[in-house]
């Protein structure tokens, strides 16, 4: 076999790796932190408010096809952990994983995706001329590329989870998926699936950030370990990954809040329907605190997800490319 054959299959072997890795890697944080993705998109939504009362407790008013829900009541402490008790206590245990069907559905082939399209992307343009694959701007285009294209294919399965996780019936009569994409067909069509799509297209740029403050961090921590990236240990991706995540996420929030308030729907009616409006809507109505609603469940979330992910991810691509 003559070298040109040989790597060839070098790539497609590289490819194969990826998809594996990627889809894995994507699965395993998904599964460990569905319970903070919930609490995440309520916060983000209008359905639920933490506030705080006069007696220094919180307590969480729920909003349901924009009429105000008696569920209870009890006082919280404000934190994100105190209302995911809350959940399991008016809605079952089962609830934290609400969404959890098209996260799994959805998590493996958008990050094969993702991570395929990525590397495709860094090496053809690090093959193209005067950048190596190494440059900041080549990883910037390459997350870009990766995000828009992941976005577009996979952006019903998102809608689908939003909507899933923003229905506070108790868990043995909730809507099933059957009925939510019949409903939304029915009433808007396609395009209905499609909700947040460009509020994800602005989200690029907190892609964008994070994996070039990933590589850059790989690149840096090689520098201090006197080795090459490739070289790095699990602790090393642990901490390159949450460091960079945090950086970026918390850079870019409000496209987060806009995108599930595109996607919620109050008293059948859509209140939130463009990118910009949305951003405008809920500053003029809540403040800077709306365009940050559920941050803090988000990076207890992201953060810890984006570890499990990219370390898993390396570790199983190191692993098969031994083979």
């Amino acid at each position: 076999m003559n070298a040109d054959a040989e790597a060839t299959k070098s790539r497609r072997h590289l490819t194969h790796i990826q998809l594996i890795a990627g889809g894995i890697g994507g699965t395993a944080g998904v599964v460990a932190t569905c319970p903070l993705d919930v609490v995440q998109t309520r916060l983000q939504s209008t359905t639920v408010k933490i506030r705080r009362t006069h007696s220094s407790f919180a307590s969480v008013g729920l909003v349901n096809g924009g009429v105000n829900v008696n569920v209870g009541s009890r006082p919280f402490d404000g934190g994100i952990f105190s209302y995911m008790r809350f959940i399991v206590k008016t809605e079952g245990l089962g609830a934290l994983y609400k969404g959890l069907a098209p996260n799994l559905v959805g998590v493996a082939p958008s990050r094969a995706i993702y991570f395929t399209i990525y590397t495709k992307t860094k090496n053809f343009l690090g093959m193209l001329g005067p950048l190596s694959t190494s440059s900041p701007l080549v990883h910037m285009l390459s997350a870009i590329t990766a995000s828009f294209s992941t976005s577009t294919l996979t952006n019903p399965i998102w809608f689908i989870k939003t909507r899933l996780q923003l229905d506070f019936r108790a868990t043995g009569i909730r809507k099933k998926v059957e009925t939510l994409v019949k409903d939304v067909y029915k009433r808007d069509g396609i395009s209905g699936f499609y909700r947040g799509l460009t509020a994800s297209y602005a989200g690029a740029s907190e892609t964008v950030l994070y994996f070039v403050a990933y590589e850059r961090a790989k690149e840096i921590l090689a520098n201090v370990r006197n080795s090459s990236t490739d070289d790095l240990n699990w602790y090393d991706h642990i901490i390159g990954a949450g460091v960079s995540k945090f950086f970026a996420t918390a850079s870019v929030y409000p496209h987060e809040v806009a995108r599930t308030r595109m996607r919620q729907q109050l008293d059948g009616q859509d209140l939130y329907t463009g990118f910009f409006q949305t951003l405008k809507k809920v500053y003029r109505e809540e403040g800077r605190s709306g365009l940050y609603g559920g941050m803090g469940a988000h990076l207890l979330r992201q953060v810890p997800n984006t570890v499990i992910m990219f370390v898993t991810y390396e570790a199983i691509v190191k692993c098969l490319s031994n083979f």
